[in-house]
């Protein structure tokens, strides 16, 4: 996923249900320089600062345990092993991401 302007502390990752569905929320901050030109006055601005969802349906069961996420330079990269019969499952973990 690309967030630019997103760092970890405003990245949240959820894998819930049958550890079918990803969910993604992230919150995008404008750079320090430019939030002190935003105090004087600007005749146009071309970027945008939303906050970001998304909720990603899988065609198979993940692994929850083995899952590696990481952070560079505005872009997400998940790691996401399939769930194999006999492991240990959960309905719902949060996502720990590296830089």
């Amino acid at each position: 996923a690309q967030l630019p302007g997103v760092v970890i502390k405003d990245l949240d990752i959820y894998i819930e249900g049958q550890n079918d569905i990803v969910k993604i929320k992230a919150q995008s901050r404008r750079p320090e320089s430019e939030k002190a030109e935003k105090e004087g006055r600007f005749v146009l601005s071309e970027c945008k600062w939303p906050p970001y969802y998304r909720e990603i349906n899988l065609n198979e069961e993940i692994n929850v345990f083995g899952i590696d996420a990481k952070l560079n330079d505005g872009v997400l990269v998940l790691r996401l092993p399939i769930f194999k019969p006999g492991q240990s499952r959960t309905i719902k973990r949060k996502i720990e991401v590296k830089q």
